[in-house]
């Protein structure tokens, strides 16, 4: 479970700090907000609570269900990132621009499949790692 919540906060926050930095860094003017740099960046995950979190519950509501058909493989996860990038990108961005810079498109797109696979990777791609799980105990049964 703990794998699960730290999925979840990873889902919400990468994204929005990844845009967050993209636009203090490439935006003109945007690393200077308020005079302090990196403000577009810190301030993402409250942003993401406000404005992003439908993108989120999309994103949760697929891995909920390629978990309960057991597809939680790593194509699937991309294909989950990638659709919820690029209805992010169509959603906030119609006219290609990220605050007039044309990536909007590419951009949302990369971070949705980063996402996806990141959380798969978090969830599902350490099992390796993991001890096996011991057999259940045998019980006797005396007839």
């Amino acid at each position: 479970m703990p794998r699960v919540v730290v999925g979840a906060l990873f889902c919400h926050l990468a994204p929005s700090m990844f845009l967050g930095a993209v636009y203090g860094l490439f935006v003109p003017g945007g690393s200077e907000i308020d005079g302090e740099p990196f403000n577009a960046m810190l301030a993402g995950p409250v942003f993401g609570l406000i404005l992003g979190w439908p993108y989120v519950a999309a994103g949760l509501a697929a891995w909920a269900i390629l978990d309960q058909i057991d597809q939680h493989h790593p194509w699937a996860a991309a294909l989950a990132g990638l659709a919820v990038g690029a209805s992010v990108a169509w959603f906030s961005f119609r006219d290609g621009l990220f605050f007039d810079l044309p990536i909007a498109w590419p951009l949302c797109i990369g971070v949705g499949l980063l996402t996806g696979l990141g959380v798969w990777w978090i969830v599902y791609g350490r099992q390796w790692m993991l001890k096996p799980a011991a057999p259940p105990p045998r019980s006797r049964l005396v007839l």
